[in-house]
């Protein structure tokens, strides 16, 4: 089935204008997907269905809007702890990455409390590669990309586990 194409006219002062808008056709018979309810009681999105979108055309300029699918609670709030794990981690990381590179004071209360809360997840690395030395204070470690790496793939891995474990079947 193709888009239909619907046409509004409006005369102006300054000329006429014409809007086009493209809209999904509805969804019939066979066709509809089944949905779930949410545990509010509210209709959870149908099992799969892609976010439907409208085209509006005014002279020249195109513009599309998407009508995103009501999520349940649970499912948003396991992505934002996912998310929320991911970034405070990757922020260690690079914040580590930074002071080291930058050559700082490793006698400093606070590189070394980032030091002692990432040499865990760094640690596992130190002996695959060894350090990259610019200067003597200023070393680029690559145990802390390799770190990096293979937090942001357990993420990846993570979200992909979220959406099998929340999705209906």
């Amino acid at each position: 089935m193709e888009n239909e194409e619907v046409k509004v006219g409006s005369e102006s002062s300054s000329g006429a204008e014409q809007q086009t808008a493209v809209e999904n056709p509805p969804v019939t018979g066979a066709q509809q997907p089944s949905t779930n309810t949410a545990p509010s009681g509210m209709p959870a999105a149908p099992v799969h269905a892609q976010a439907p979108t409208v085209s509006v055309t005014v002279g020249e300029k195109k513009t599309e809007e998407v009508h995103h699918v009501y999520q349940p609670r649970y499912k948003r709030v396991a992505f934002q702890v996912v998310d929320f794990i991911f970034w405070v981690g990757s922020a260690l990381l690079l914040l580590r990455l930074a002071l080291k590179l930058a050559g700082a004071n490793a006698s400093n209360d606070f590189v070394t409390f980032v030091y002692n809360l990432s040499n865990k997840p760094v640690g596992i690395f130190k002996d695959i590669v060894g350090e990259v030395k610019l200067t003597e204070a200023n070393i680029i470690e690559v145990s802390t990309l390799i770190a990096l790496l293979v937090f942001w793939l357990l993420y990846m891995i993570a979200k992909k586990l979220v959406m099998m474990m929340t999705t209906p079947k």
